[in-house]
């Protein structure tokens, strides 16, 4: 099986194990719950900011040293390309795993909200709390309806930053360089794509924030790295 494709589908099952968990209920208050959202974006929100910068350091490592001008140290280049790809690949996983606890940890907070609209007796509270829980339900889906894509785009792009490091790693010169100008190019394509959509997906993340952070919490709702 392909390396890249069983990293894949190693990670992908880690949703299914997380969900499991809240297959026997869940018993803590609803401040408790939205806490934990709350923790679990923030968490989103720096893991997005580490794996953007890994993404982009990985392909201009690569770039530099497919570079028509290289004269550096070969060896020593290879190196720090593959370690960079490496930290890149490890950002992927990380961010993955944020994302899927950060969903695991959604559910609870928008079905108890949801039902605890219902139970709401005064038309107007009601009506004042069905509409907040319809944007918080849209600022939460803003950030995972980017990052869903962006993890198999950076998955991708990893896979690619690797064909090519596995293609030059005993035929790197200006020959085997010249053969894979277009994947170059289409590297520098994916990477600028991935780190628009991972933009976007700081600021929804940011925007949560900054509305969902609990009363007298406002002031750290601005994640630190």
């Amino acid at each position: 099986m392909n390396h890249c494709r069983s990293i894949r589908l190693a990670i992908s099952v880690l949703p299914v194990l997380l969900s499991s968990c809240a297959m026997f209920g869940d018993s803590r208050p609803g401040v408790a719950k939205v806490e934990d959202l709350v923790s679990r974006v923030e968490r989103v929100h720096v893991e997005t900011e580490l794996a953007r910068d890994a993404a982009a350091a990985a392909v201009r490592e690569l770039r530099a040293l497919t570079a028509p001008g290289f004269r550096g140290d070969a060896a020593g280049s290879y190196r720090a390309v593959s370690a960079a790809a490496e930290a890149s690949r490890q950002h992927a996983i990380q961010l993955r795993e944020s994302v899927s606890a950060m969903q695991i940890a959604a559910q609870p907070v928008f079905d108890q909200w949801a039902a605890q609209v219902d139970a709401i007796g005064n038309a107007s509270v009601r009506a004042r709390s069905e509409d907040r829980l319809r944007r918080a339900r849209e600022r939460y889906t803003a950030i995972d309806s980017n990052l869903r894509p962006a993890l198999d785009e950076f998955d991708a792009l990893n896979c690619d930053v690797r064909d090519l490091l596995l293609f030059l790693s005993v035929d790197f010169n200006s020959a085997s360089v010249a053969t894979i100008q277009t994947e170059l190019a289409n590297l520098d394509g994916s990477v600028a794509r991935l780190d628009a959509r991972l933009g976007r997906s700081l600021v929804a993340a940011q925007g949560y924030l900054e509305v969902a952070a609990r009363r007298g919490d406002e002031a750290l709702a601005t994640p630190a790295r």
